[in-house]
């Protein structure tokens, strides 16, 4: 709660000779209606690991999604190229299984993998870094 206090005097030291408003307040001290109780610390506890737990699977989402569009993404680069690697065969190349393909795709692939994976996030690659960095 908030008390104003106003007050009304003459300002005669700049000499304009009206009388100016003041405002001076008086703070209360506010009590919130209720208390903090054990059980409510207890309630706020349960609700943060929750929170955490959550956190912690939203990440896990994120990171399967981010594989998932970087295969996309790699794979899809490859075939505008001619490459005719399927997804499942790029997925394995990044996990480090042997593929039944042509040895240029395999290798076009892991080159386009160390270019993905050298290449800072957000930023584009032109078609002179991309041949830099792969050695076309």
């Amino acid at each position: 709660m908030r008390v104003i206090i106003f007050c009304a005097h003459a300002d005669h030291a700049l000499g304009i000779g009206m009388p100016t408003l003041s405002v001076h307040a008086m703070a209360k001290r506010y009590q919130p209606p209720y208390t903090i109780t054990s059980a409510i610390i207890r309630l706020i506890s349960n609700i943060s690991e929750q929170l955490g737990r959550l956190s912690v699977q939203a990440d896990d989402n994120n990171l399967r999604l981010r594989r998932i569009n970087r295969i996309r993404t790699i794979q899809g680069s490859l075939a505008i190229e001619g490459n005719t690697l399927s997804e499942a065969q790029i997925t394995a190349i990044l996990d480090g299984k042997r593929v039944m393909a042509p040895p240029k795709d395999i290798q076009e692939a892991r080159n386009a993998i160390k270019a993905y994976n050298s290449s800072k996030v957000g930023s584009r690659l032109t078609k002179n870094t991309c041949c830099r960095r792969i050695r076309c």
